[in-house]
């Protein structure tokens, strides 16, 4: 699977929110995601157990959902997963996932001031006020940030695009057999 083929699939459960709320939920994902990210690094690295492989694919697979999400949220946004200049390890992987989600919140600040000073803040933002700034700021934060979960995928030998990405469709759609719901959000029937 890639990035293309994941991301209508993943789309399919967002929850319909306008952009101020969409972007806050991304932050707030990608924060809570990441950090649960962290937690299996963590786990592994600083307490010497085992790489939870399994948890760390579906983590990484979340992480994933809430970038696409974060993508969907803005105009013009694309994701390139390439990386450049790959981190020295795992926990090093870890660290820059969360500088790159800090930065990507402050830049969500900005924009949500912007929409209220344009009085903006319960639209979705049309092609037209997303400025070029912006959209390049996300796009090269979003594709860091699935990047460094490939990276990460990689060090645990696992693929992002063969486990993890797959792996969270079909949690997706086990918990949401048609679309989102808050009904189905709050059941959980992949946990059970």
């Amino acid at each position: 699977m890639d990035i293309a083929e994941y991301i209508p699939l993943a789309l399919r459960t967002a929850k319909p929110l306008s952009t101020e709320m969409a972007l806050k939920h991304a932050v707030l994902g990608l924060a809570s995601d990441g950090g649960e990210v962290l937690d299996v690094i963590k786990a592994h690295a600083i307490y010497g157990q085992a790489l939870d492989r399994k948890h760390l694919a579906e983590e990484l697979g979340d992480t994933c959902w809430f970038a696409v999400y974060a993508a969907s949220s803005y105009p013009g946004i694309n994701i390139i997963t390439e990386m450049p200049y790959p981190p020295r390890d795992l926990v090093s992987a870890g660290i820059q996932l969360v500088i790159m989600n800090g930065i990507y919140a402050d830049i969500v600040e900005d924009v949500i001031a912007r929409l209220y000073e344009e009085n903006m803040v319960d639209a979705i933002i049309p092609a037209k006020y997303a400025t070029t700034h912006h959209t390049k700021q996300f796009s090269s934060i979003l594709s860091q940030i699935i990047s460094l979960c490939a990276y990460m995928a990689g060090r645990a030998q696992l693929s992002l695009w063969e486990d993890c990405l797959p792996g969270n469709i079909a949690k997706l759609r086990k918990r949401y057999p048609e679309a989102y719901s808050d009904v189905n959000a709050a059941a959980r029937a992949d946990k059970c």
